[in-house]
């Protein structure tokens, strides 16, 4: 019955695969039940790259929430599986599931293309925060992903861990409504120039974020009890 599985449909099978959280725990299941010959008989034994995905997995999660569970694509889930492959076996799987160049690109052009942003982030010319950011704010997630995987450049690493868990989180205390406060109009371009400007002067620590109002104390009444913190 396995064998008469359309191969449109093992293709989408292996894409939903890749979005998956755990895909090293799907493709385990999936050689234990004997369905990986489906794609290619050479994902089996030690040619399944479990380690590989299991690595994967951790730095996907270093992306935030907004970036989307998907948002790195099949890309680097199709590097990552196919590592271990000679390139006959690669060429195999590509003919079984059918990929389009464009679809085969995606994936065996990411180390090229992940080059240039390592490349870009090694640069002395990167000397602020807002440099950086501005950089990584305009790669695509499937190379950041890519980078933090394979990269052995120390720089590179970090400057990437730097933009995920310090440098967005600040420039989102940037708010849409903030820069309007200062009487731009909404949905103009004046605003988002604006508002880079202050990210950026956020980031490279110009500007900081204004402390919350003063909780005023509340009253208590004859009873001794109020609407506040209780006095004991």
């Amino acid at each position: 019955m396995e064998e008469q599985i359309p191969t449109p449909a093992l293709w989408s099978e292996l894409q939903r695969i890749a979005s998956e959280p755990n895909p090293s725990e799907v493709m385990q299941a999936f050689a234990e039940d004997g369905y990986l010959p489906l794609f290619s008989p050479a994902l089996a034994g030690s040619k399944l790259n479990l380690a590989g995905l299991a690595k994967l997995e951790r730095v996907r999660r270093l992306l935030p929430p907004e970036f989307g569970a998907d948002a790195a694509g099949f890309g680097p889930f199709l590097y990552v599986l196919t590592e271990t492959l000679t390139a006959k076996e690669k060429e195999a799987l590509i003919k079984r599931l059918q990929m389009r160049k464009s679809e085969v690109d995606v994936w065996q052009k990411l180390p090229a293309r992940s080059k240039k942003l390592e490349t870009a982030l090694r640069s002395a010319k990167l000397k602020k925060p807002s440099q950086i950011y501005d950089v990584l704010s305009k790669a695509p997630a499937a190379e950041i992903v890519f980078l933090l995987y394979q990269s052995s450049l120390r720089l590179a690493q970090d400057r990437i861990r730097n933009y995920l868990q310090k440098y967005i989180p600040l420039s989102q205390e940037i708010t849409d409504a903030e820069v309007e406060a200062k009487g731009v109009e909404p949905g103009t371009a004046k605003l988002q120039k604006l508002k880079a400007e202050m990210v950026a002067a956020r980031l490279d620590g110009k500007t900081k974020r204004p402390p919350p109002p003063p909780v005023e104390p509340v009253a208590l009444t004859p009873t001794g009890r109020g609407r506040g913190v209780r006095q004991l």
